[in-house]
């Protein structure tokens, strides 16, 4: 395996050349910026791990990773919605196909959200409010559902959306019991 052009901050470290179980060459390009071929034999895996090691150092050590992976526990980054996706389709694999899809759109003329508002406000000048008065009625929804309005529920999932004039939306699969089921 080759790996080459790290970083033009090799040409400094050019004159240091490290050995394992291959050759490693230092050598400069026309630019004359620093280069590091490393030749390994990658087919034994401590050759492997000690390959990734010194990718590792030689990254930290010459600055070359600046990038930050957030972990699944950090809401909003993309381990964090992979692993919500993976969850919903691990509870469709499970349950199988769901029976309902229903959605819910806010309605900017809600009375709890007008009767929030001073005069003059609409609801797209205050998108806490129309926020917080969907929360409540989604949860409403959910607590209805739950409690059987379509029959035995043993399952649901749903996603909330937000429409170009701000209004959520929210899209929620229910999975019935058998003796419910449509």
């Amino acid at each position: 395996m080759v790996l080459s052009h790290l970083s033009s901050m090799v040409e400094s470290y050019s004159s240091s050349l490290l050995l394992m179980h291959g050759q490693i060459v230092s050598r400069e390009n026309s630019t004359g910026l620093g280069h590091i071929n490393i030749l390994l034999d990658l087919s034994s895996t401590r050759d492997f791990r000690m390959l990734l090691c010194m990718i590792g150092m030689m990254e930290k050590i010459l600055g070359l990773w600046d990038a930050n992976i957030l972990p699944s526990s950090h809401v909003g980054s993309p381990r964090f919605m992979t692993q919500l996706f993976q969850d919903a389709m691990a509870i469709c694999r499970h349950f199988h196909k769901p029976d309902l899809f229903l959605t819910m759109t806010a309605n900017p003329k809600w009375p709890e959200i007008i009767h929030s508002l001073f005069p003059g406000q609409t609801a797209t000048d205050c998108p806490d409010i129309v926020s917080q008065v969907f929360e409540q009625k989604k949860k409403a929804l959910l607590k209805l559902i739950d409690n059987g309005f379509f029959g035995t529920t043993i399952a649901h999932i749903h996603t909330i959306e937000f429409q170009k004039r701000g209004l959520p939306h929210i899209h929620l699969l229910i999975f019935l019991h058998s003796q419910h089921c449509i």
